[in-house]
């Protein structure tokens, strides 16, 4: 799950405001009114689900980003070289 949605008659949208960061990054505040404490738990629910996608979104992005970054393993050194008369 992406998303989240609701009908009217579950919630109602109370307020809502943006911010941008001197990064560019931009931050949406929303605040919704639920008067149903079951609807809230649904609403809770989903919200929790999107970060755990995200979360783990983001830690597969990270393990990816390391093993691409990861030095290859040198090969094993060869037996040693001896040079001279082998009689």
């Amino acid at each position: 799950m992406t998303s989240i949605f609701w009908r009217p008659e579950e919630a109602s949208l109370k307020s809502f405001r943006s911010t941008t960061s001197s990064s560019g990054a931009s931050t949406l505040v929303i605040t919704l009114s639920v008067d149903d404490p079951m609807q809230l738990g649904h609403l809770i629910s989903d919200l929790r689900d999107i970060q755990h996608e995200q979360d783990a979104a983001k830690k597969k992005a990270q393990k990816q980003r390391k093993s691409s970054n990861a030095q290859p393993a040198l090969p094993k050194p060869a037996g040693l070289l001896t040079y001279g008369d082998d009689r």
